[in-house]
């Protein structure tokens, strides 16, 4: 509410100021600085120190005049530097947000760099372990197949044998009966 109260009295003080009643307007003017030093608000006493500049200036108190240009001055100076201020800290604090989303990002892109790779690892992985596997069933089917042909071999030299042992009994029954035959 002071705040409001010292606008509107620098409202009233400047009215006052351009109707050219000073008296009135220095009393609203010094009243609306008090009310504004109490709630904090510069640019409130900003504004009434320098419409209190220019009415001493217009009636030549010079005095008065350089002390309320001077406090004008000075609570713009303090109005810019804190201006400044925030807007260093707004700076530093996009910079530091900026910096952390620069870092969040090169962790995402590193972590997806990563996952990529442990990706192309484990498809190589695969791929070895189903060449090893095709390799192996290659070699078992091979083996399997070189089986089947030494035991189809086998059986037909049994097969062979057994007709040499029978051809070999005949010819050993021939010649017994040819011996028996020459012999009697």
């Amino acid at each position: 509410i002071p705040l409001d109260i010292a606008e509107s009295l620098i409202g009233l003080a400047n009215i006052h100021f351009q109707q050219e009643d000073f008296e009135m307007a220095v009393a609203e003017l010094k009243e609306a600085i008090e009310l504004a030093t109490i709630s904090g608000k510069k640019e409130q006493e900003m504004a009434a120190a320098e419409i209190l500049y220019r009415i001493y200036k217009n009636r030549n108190d010079t005095k008065e005049a350089l002390y309320y240009h001077e406090t004008y001055r000075g609570l713009q100076d303090s109005l810019f530097n804190e201006k400044n201020t925030k807007e260093i800290a707004r700076m530093e604090a996009g910079f530091e947000f900026e910096k952390e989303k620069q870092e969040l990002e090169f962790a995402q892109q590193r972590r997806s760099a990563k996952e990529a790779s442990v990706r192309r690892i484990l498809w190589v992985a695969l791929g070895l372990v189903g060449m090893a596997l095709a390799i192996g069933i290659f070699y078992f089917r091979s083996k399997q197949k070189a089986n089947a042909e030494l035991n189809r071999l086998n059986k037909e030299i049994l097969t062979q044998k057994a007709v040499v042992e029978e051809q070999k009994e005949k010819l050993e029954e021939l010649d017994i009966a040819k011996s028996r035959f020459f012999t009697n």
